[in-house]
């Protein structure tokens, strides 16, 4: 009886490990969305940014965003709309490095909306780059 109740033991322990996951790389976290991973406050921080943007509002959005950058800081999405954000500003070389920081968070791999995301970040660096040079 003493062996049957060790075994039975024996065996809930180990089968309990069995639900252990242990990820050695790009958990799957990093392809939530931030409403899947409770950061819904910076993608209504980066749309009410993008928002505000759009009106010419670009000192209210560019405070903002900044505040979406506290809240997360690795997280490339922020730093695009805040590249945005100061290539309508005529910031151009603040919009460079906001984008080149956004493009050195990507994952290595990246679903279609981080390669959208990245797109645009390499998007911004080419404008600013033309308009630099433009001028």
């Amino acid at each position: 009886m003493m062996k049957l109740k060790a075994f039975v033991l024996v065996g809930c322990l180990w089968m309990s490990g069995c639900s252990s996951i242990i990820y050695i790389g790009q958990t799957p976290e990093d392809n939530k969305t931030a409403a899947e991973t409770g950061l819904v406050a910076v993608d209504n921080l980066i749309v009410r940014g993008d928002e505000q943007r759009r009106r010419g509002q670009l000192d209210i959005a560019s405070a903002t965003l900044e505040r979406a950058v506290r809240l997360a800081p690795r997280s490339p999405d922020v730093y695009v709309a805040l590249s945005r954000v100061k290539l309508d500003a005529g910031q151009y070389s603040a919009a460079v490095q906001f984008a080149q920081k956004a493009l050195s968070l990507f994952p290595s791999k990246v679903n279609w909306k981080q390669e959208r995301a990245r797109t645009e970040a390499q998007w911004v660096i080419n404008e600013a780059n033309k308009k630099q040079s433009s001028q």
